[in-house]
């Protein structure tokens, strides 16, 4: 049986860092939630099997560090499922029916920027998936 581990964005995860790192390798599975990722990889080296969010603005700050990555070092990432919910894969309008505001609302043309990110990524190859 594979075990899942999820990683949420409290401060304890500082105070475990050899435990972080070690989920790098085993026979489990890593989910990042919401603005853990970049921060486990620049942090502790590691690359999440998955990444979620309920909200899309965690996802800028991940998805501009993964296009500011060049072509080869962008594949260690491409493995890695980023799990989009459905009701943030259209519209702005369409979200605040499901999820109400984001911070990325207060963003000068953040939605066009999370959509243009998303797009971009997927069009590099990585593995973005509609829940």
């Amino acid at each position: 049986m594979t075990r899942l581990w999820i990683l949420g964005p409290g401060h304890s995860l500082s105070r475990h860092e050899e435990c972080i790192r070690a989920l790098g390798s085993g026979d489990h599975k890593v989910l990042a939630f919401q603005r853990v990722f970049p921060n486990c990889y620049t942090h502790f080296n590691l690359v999440p099997d998955y990444w979620f969010s309920a909200d899309p603005f965690p996802w800028l700050e991940g998805f501009e560090f993964l296009t500011s990555l060049g072509r080869p070092q962008q594949e260690k990432f491409k493995k890695m499922k980023i799990l989009i919910p459905s009701y943030a894969a259209g519209t702005y309008a369409s979200f605040r029916e499901y999820a109400g505001t984001t911070p990325l609302a207060r963003i000068e043309h953040g939605w066009q920027k999370y959509q243009v990110l998303t797009d971009h990524l997927r069009g590099e190859g990585f593995d973005i998936q509609v829940l």
